[in-house]
């Protein structure tokens, strides 16, 4: 079982490369794969599952994933 909460440093995040050049939806589902790593453990491998995950099909997902 996770903690309750988790450390964050937003600073660092924003200032980071990879991060800034995302777009608005790679960074919401970063962030809520993130999130969903923290409470359960792990996120699922296959992209299916993902896609469910974060409410996008199929190739609304290979084009945030890429």
């Amino acid at each position: 079982m996770s903690l309750p909460w988790m450390r964050f440093y937003p600073a660092e995040t924003l200032a980071d490369e990879h991060f800034s050049g995302w777009t608005c939806e790679e960074r919401g589902a970063w962030f809520t794969l993130l999130l969903l790593c923290w409470r359960e453990g792990s996120i699922p491998a296959d992209q299916t599952s993902l896609g469910r995950l974060l409410h996008l099909d199929g190739g609304d997902l290979r084009r945030v994933w890429s």
